[in-house]
């Protein structure tokens, strides 16, 4: 856990900034008592005393779903699941490192190039991601939520810092996405699609069969915010691993 300023007590008022900062092999679920939600970053204002939780977990299908929706535009292949989780479970990668990984293959690079500016990259998560333009308050918050992460991971010495924000920022802002209320602008788009790509691993995971990337992509392409969607790609995916 990172707080700043670190102090021993604070002016009336003054604000503190807290920054979940997982252990290596695990993940950042959500805060606890006075902070809430998902994201990362947690601001109190010091006008009483207060008090916090941070929940960690071991990576699963759902964090990875996640990620790959949001990297490949596509739910994972059971090869590419194994290797990531083998990296965080056995080989003692942490999951800021791997998503960091992620987002530097050229084959991300191509859809989120590395020289991409903040606020194109954030505008392009919008519409890959939530299928739809951004907003220009949301577009100004995960923008700076990216700058925050970015500087963050290089205080910390890491080597990759900017595709490791990446990496982190795509998941922070679908874990904000998908706990929205129903109707939300974006919601049903990757409420969608990301029912489509647990049960593809799901799938996977249960027959031992791989479904080819290419196949998975275009699969998730004709996913979209209409329920109706969900059917036709579940069988699909059913289809291809006979």
């Amino acid at each position: 856990m990172q707080i700043s300023p670190n102090q021993a007590s604070y002016a009336y008022n003054s604000n503190v900034t807290l920054t979940a900062v997982p252990d290596a092999g695990k993940v950042f679920g959500a805060w606890g008592g006075d902070c809430t939600g998902t994201r990362t970053n947690c601001t109190l204002s010091m006008s009483s005393n207060r008090s916090y939780n941070a929940s960690f977990s071991v990576p699963t299908e759902n964090h990875f779903s996640r990620m790959y929706l949001a990297a490949f535009l596509r739910a994972a292949d059971m090869g590419g699941m194994n290797y990531w989780s083998n990296q965080i479970n056995n080989e003692g990668q942490s999951y800021q490192r791997v998503g960091g990984t992620i987002f530097s293959l050229s084959v991300v690079t191509a859809i989120y190039p590395a020289g991409m500016a903040d606020q194109a990259f954030v505008e392009a998560i919008y519409n890959n991601v939530f299928g739809r333009a951004s907003d220009a308050e949301g577009l100004n918050y995960w923008t700076n939520e990216l700058i925050t992460l970015r500087n963050t991971y290089a205080a910390q010495g890491s080597g990759n810092a900017a595709f490791e924000a990446r990496g982190q920022l795509v998941v922070n802002m679908m874990n904000a996405g998908l706990g929205t209320a129903e109707g939300t602008p974006g919601k049903a788009y990757i409420d969608n699609r990301f029912q489509v790509a647990l049960y593809a691993s799901e799938r996977q995971r249960v027959l031992g069969k791989e479904i080819p990337p290419a196949t998975l992509r275009s699969i998730s392409n004709g996913v979209t915010a209409d329920k109706a969607t969900i059917a036709p790609a579940k069988a699909a995916i059913d289809a291809a691993l006979i």
